[in-house]
């Protein structure tokens, strides 16, 4: 849906005007959230390199994303005296940084398939690999923006929504697979096995919690398409049409927050105090077991 059929200037309705202002707002918030992610995540050694690249390359989308609707929302208040070039660079912008967040989601799946099934050896593995599948990503993504590569609206949905499921079922294999190979890690002799193995618990994580959101980012908008096309469209009412499309905005924005939120949820230093308190509980409870052992034999 475009902004064309907004109303311009003096004429924009309070809730509107109030709907658009906490937009801006919002916007600028996923911006400062999305480079602090975007200037973060290349010093957290923890993480491996490949996964470090997969981060960035979705967080690089929200910024682009939060930018561009703030053009189109200022050139409603400014009576669509903006540049037309601009205006019409912005709305394509617009609605190809919203597709191509799925298709940044596919880096970050492949590099986690592979830390899961070589975890014996990916400690070692350079960045070669993960770079590639990022260009083609973001080549595929640009091509189709461009209609080089032709995808109806439709075929979109039912792609988007699909992929988003298929993409959540890997990662729910991938979390069993991984817990399984976390369980029986005392069983292996090299510490290399025994880190990595611990580090794709631990990354596991946050990726999930965005796939969740994009899980919810498409049902949401199945729940705005079937409103718009059996509801709205039938009466051809703009005052109902205005409502619908300031939600939609207002959740995808609240969304694009919350993808920034588990990089501070699952901070390193979190993580190291789970630990350290892990580790102290099981010294604890060896400490208990051994003179429990101790006192059975005496």
């Amino acid at each position: 849906m475009l902004l064309t059929s907004q109303p311009q200037g003096d004429h924009i309705p309070v809730l509107m005007f109030v709907e658009f202002v906490a937009e801006i707002i919002m916007n600028c918030v996923i911006v400062v959230l999305a480079l602090w992610v975007i200037t973060k995540v290349p010093f957290r050694n923890d993480f491996h390199i490949n996964l470090r690249i997969s981060i960035i390359n979705i967080y690089l989308v929200l910024p682009i994303i939060a930018v561009v609707r703030t053009i189109l929302i200022i050139d409603v208040f400014a009576d669509n005296r903006l540049p037309v070039f601009l205006t019409s660079v912005a709305e394509r912008l617009f609605f190809w940084a919203q597709t191509a967040l799925w298709f940044m989601q596919m880096p970050s799946m492949v590099e986690r398939i592979c830390a899961t099934i070589f975890y014996r050896s990916y400690l070692h593995w350079s960045a070669r690999g993960t770079s590639a599948v990022v260009m083609l990503c973001w080549v595929s993504s640009i091509l189709t923006a461009l209609e080089i590569i032709k995808v109806t609206p439709s075929d979109m949905y039912i792609k988007t929504g699909g992929g988003t499921l298929f993409i959540l079922f890997v990662y729910i294999v991938i979390f069993c697979l991984t817990w399984k190979h976390y369980k029986n890690r005392k069983n292996l002799q090299n510490l290399n096995e025994r880190y990595q193995i611990f580090q794709n618990v631990q990354t596991l994580y946050p990726l999930l919690w965005t796939i969740a959101i994009e899980l919810i980012h498409n049902v949401a908008t199945m729940i705005e398409v079937i409103i718009y096309v059996f509801v709205i469209l039938p009466k051809n009412d703009l005052v109902e049409y205005q409502i619908l499309f300031g939600i939609t905005n207002v959740v995808r924005e609240c969304l694009l927050i919350g993808y920034c939120i588990p990089f501070f949820y699952f901070s390193p230093n979190r993580r190291r105090v789970q630990f350290i308190n892990k580790m102290t509980a099981e010294a604890q409870n060896s400490n208990k077991l051994y003179f429990k052992q101790l006192e059975r034999q005496w």
